[in-house]
């Protein structure tokens, strides 16, 4: 009995440290990404592949890069 009563307090406790949150990332070209991040961290814009980001934004338009991040 005393498990059960210890599994449910370590779900509470994890529940204050991770927050879930579902966001919408739009890139200059308008694309748009929606993912979730388990740790609200700011600076987390997803896990994003460097080869697609380089052929989608040719090097001129890599000069001024701006991401916006939307929580949902």
């Amino acid at each position: 009995m005393r498990a059960v009563s210890d599994k449910a307090t370590a779900r509470f406790f994890l529940a204050i440290y991770f927050v879930k949150v579902v966001y919408k990332i739009t890139y200059p070209n308008g694309k748009i990404y929606v993912g979730k991040d388990l740790t609200d961290t700011l600076n987390y814009f997803g896990s994003t592949d460097l080869r697609l980001i380089e052929r989608d934004f040719p090097r001129q338009q890599r000069q001024v890069f701006k991401i916006t991040k939307e929580i949902l």
